[in-house]
């Protein structure tokens, strides 16, 4: 729990229980009075003082914040018990039923809620009664408009869909389905109008429409101190204070209950204190060991990962999600990254470049870009390398583009950031960058809306390119493009390689890509590299059994295969573990069918020369 939580919650629970058990917390009645104690000094027997009826200040703090408590709480009340159905069947149904009541909400919320107020209680006459309905009408719009947007949320979901072609009724789905999804907001919001209605009572009370005397609330006692506040200050500052300090109590609260019920606002337990031990306790082991040993430093290609291992912290506990990653990338190749989804390929390209959310997650190893290690750098030092050095191209181009600016405005922003070009340049260069990705130079005057999925992913290389990066990382590139859409993309990507001197690290869960247009391939499994080698090698003879069976998932036409292969798509059995425990043994035993007791340990990376690296104990038997 976080601190500001804790405490608005103790504060709420000590106002709340010392109210309710007012007649047996307070020393003296509710109206209980000696007129020798007329605005009598705070004192052991009035610990805040006496008003001018000698009536104990304290005890009717208690009394009267009783009544504003349960009065707030009896507004919020009415307007849930109207507002909520009226929202869900309008948001629901829509059509006339909508309409009037879009209408009734404008006609209500084009007054100013407490001068409302003011002429409810005015035409039914004073009274607490009548001032918590008057509130309580006043609050439904409030209440209405906001169950009807979550609810033309809710019902345009699959969710809904498929409660209604299971044959369920209309009110039952809006009930069941709709309104559970809708308690987060609405709680929150009920939470504040708890607030609200404080205020509005306390302001009721003190222009007289509020309780009857000698009943007391916070509003009423705020209006009698006021004519004392020479002679006796606690009067007025005493329920002032109370008012004051509740509503900003509920307001804390209500911002910090938003973290809890929903769940991917909860507060999770940081790594950063265990970060900065481990980054120094690695610091002196390897002065320590330079010193030993002489070491000096070597060039390792354009790219060296050595046991980069990655945790993640969620809501279920840790997350294993890399587990000792050893990858290599020489200068001027396509390195294909590829396995299933989840196996940990986006976060090893995402750590690369240090996007992984180190708050939340624990990075160990070395990720060294020619002698650099990564890790080590600072943000600002990882600035400087992002887009300029280590660039990447996302999977989704829609989402990765801003839909608010042109295209050519986010090229030339990205080269603005690292190049020293005017805004005449940058044009210039954007107009090349986009004939050289196969688009006409106007297209930079359109919005990512305006071009087709192949267009989109064509703008985000040229962005990629746009600062003459040494490494590119292609994050699945052609997901949810066409057959033809996706060859012109790969062949683009490879005619920009040779063209520009680029290394690129293909990150992908298609096999055939990575055999077309793939120098080396290294193949992923639950957060480790199970095998690497040359394409052609892989392909012809792989030597885990997880790189064959990935390998015969690949479509084959009719011609390749026998008769009674054919038409038949093959699949891995089984599913990949969830990387909630540290991995023991080989994590593909459950799914591998040469699996034998030699595999209850984790096997060590066998190099078998040829530049094939093996992590299997029956390498060479698949």
């Amino acid at each position: 729990m976080t601190v500001p939580f804790m405490i608005s919650g103790i504060i709420l629970l000590l106002i709340i229980l010392s109210c309710v058990l007012a007649p047996l917390v307070a020393p003296y009645g509710e109206s209980e009075q000696d007129l020798s104690d007329s605005l009598a000094k705070p004192s052991k027997e009035h610990i805040l003082g006496a008003d001018k009826m000698g009536r104990d200040l304290f005890s009717r703090m208690l009394f009267g914040g009783r009544i504003t408590l349960i009065s707030a709480i009896a507004v919020v009340l009415i307007s849930v018990i109207i507002g909520v159905p009226l929202g869900l069947f309008s948001g629901y149904y829509g059509g006339k039923l909508d309409s009037i009541t879009g209408r009734f909400c404008d006609v209500l919320l084009s007054f100013p809620s407490l001068l409302l107020a003011f002429l409810f209680v005015a035409a039914l006459g004073r009274g607490m009664t009548n001032a918590v309905l008057a509130l309580g009408i006043v609050y439904v719009p409030m209440i209405t408009r906001l169950v009807r947007s979550l609810t033309i949320v809710e019902k345009n979901k699959t969710y809904v869909e498929a409660a209604e072609s299971i044959g369920f009724s209309r009110p039952y789905i809006i009930f069941r389905h709709i309104l559970p999804n809708c308690f987060g907001t609405l709680t929150v919001q009920l939470t504040l109008d708890i607030a609200y209605a404080i205020l509005d009572l306390a302001a009721l009370s003190f222009i007289g429409l509020g309780v009857n005397p000698p009943t007391a609330d916070w509003g009423a006692m705020l209006q009698e101190g006021r004519n004392f506040l020479l002679m006796s200050p606690l009067l007025a500052l005493a329920p002032g204070a109370a008012i004051v300090v509740t509503v900003i109590a509920l307001n804390i609260f209500s911002d910090c209950i938003t973290q809890y019920i929903d769940p991917q606002g909860r507060p999770l337990p940081s790594f950063e204190k265990m970060e900065k031990y481990r980054a120094a306790l690695t610091r002196s082991l390897r002065a320590q060991l330079k010193q030993l040993s002489g070491a000096k430093k070597i060039e390792t290609g354009i790219l060296s990962i050595e046991d980069l291992s990655c945790d993640f912290v969620t809501i279920d506990g840790i997350v294993y999600a890399l587990n000792g990653i050893n990858l290599k990338l020489k200068r001027g190749e396509i390195h294909g990254l590829v396995g299933e989804s989840g196996c940990g390929k986006s976060v090893t390209s995402r750590a690369i470049l240090g996007l992984v959310d180190k708050k939340h997650a624990r990075l160990r190893g070395d990720i060294r870009f020619h002698t650099t290690n990564l890790l080590e750098l600072s943000e600002n030092e990882m600035r400087d390398v992002r887009g300029k050095r280590i660039s990447m191209i996302f999977q989704d181009p829609l989402n990765s583009l801003s839909p608010l600016e042109t295209v050519g405005s986010q090229i030339e922003e990205a080269m603005a950031n690292h190049m020293d070009l005017s805004k005449t340049e940058l044009r210039g260069r954007t107009a090349e960058l986009l004939e050289k990705v196969g688009l006409h130079s106007d297209i930079a005057k359109r919005y990512p809306f305006e071009l087709s999925g192949g267009m989109q992913q064509r703008v985000m290389i040229a962005q990629a390119i746009s600062c003459n990066p040494e490494l590119l990382i292609a994050d699945e590139p052609t997901t949810a493009l066409d057959l033809t859409i996706q060859a012109q993309v790969m062949s683009l990507l490879r005619s920009l390689q040779k063209e520009l001197s680029l290394t690129i690290l293909l990150v992908t869960h298609n096999f055939a890509l990575v055999t077309e247009n793939c120098d080396n391939a290294s193949v992923m499994y639950a957060g480790k590299i199970v095998e690497t080698a040359p394409t052609k090698d892989i392909i012809k003879s792989p030597f885990h059994p997880y790189t064959k069976a990935l390998i015969n998932c690949i479509p084959h036409s009719g011609a390749e295969q026998n008769h009674e292969q054919r038409g038949k798509l093959q699949v891995i059995p089984g599913f990949p573990p969830r990387l909630y425990e540290p991995v023991k043994a080989c994590p593909f035993v459950p799914r591998c069918h040469m699996a034998n007791s030699k595999c209850d340990e984790m096997p060590h990376a066998s190099n078998l020369g040829n530049g094939r690296l093996v992590c299997c104990r029956m390498a060479g038997s698949v």
